[in-house]
C-alpha cells in the first residue's frame, strides 16, 4: 500500500476510503467523513430542522440517540422558541437572533 502522506500517491479503495482519500490529499487539517456527518446534522438542526427528520438521515435508531448526540445545538434553538412564544403570548416584535 502507497504511503497515504504522500499526496501525490494515494492508493483509494472502496467508496467511503475514496472519499477520505479526496479529503485528506485535499483538505488540512484532515477532515473524515464523520466530521462531515458531524457537521451535516448539526447545520441541520441550527436551521431548525425537526430532530426526528435529523435522526432518520443519520440512520438513528431512536431520536433519543440523536438529542442526546446533539444537544450542544439545542441552547440556542431555546432562545429562539423563547422570542417566538414572546411574540405569540405578547405580541412583540421579532427580534434578530
Amino acid at each position: 500500500m502507497e504511503d497515504v502522506n504522500d499526496k501525490r500517491k494515494v492508493a483509494c479503495g472502496p467508496v467511503s476510503t475514496r472519499s477520505e482519500c479526496y479529503l485528506r490529499c485535499r483538505c488540512k487539517p484532515r477532515i473524515r467523513l464523520y466530521d462531515l456527518r458531524h457537521s451535516h446534522a448539526t447545520l441541520l438542526l441550527s436551521e431548525n430542522e425537526h430532530p426526528k427528520v435529523v435522526s432518520e438521515r443519520l440512520g438513528h435508531s431512536s431520536i433519543t440517540l440523536t438529542l442526546d448526540t446533539y444537544s450542544h445545538v439545542l441552547p440556542t434553538m431555546q432562545e429562539a422558541t423563547t422570542q417566538m412564544l414572546e411574540r405569540l403570548h405578547y405580541g412583540k416584535k421579532k427580534v434578530a437572533v
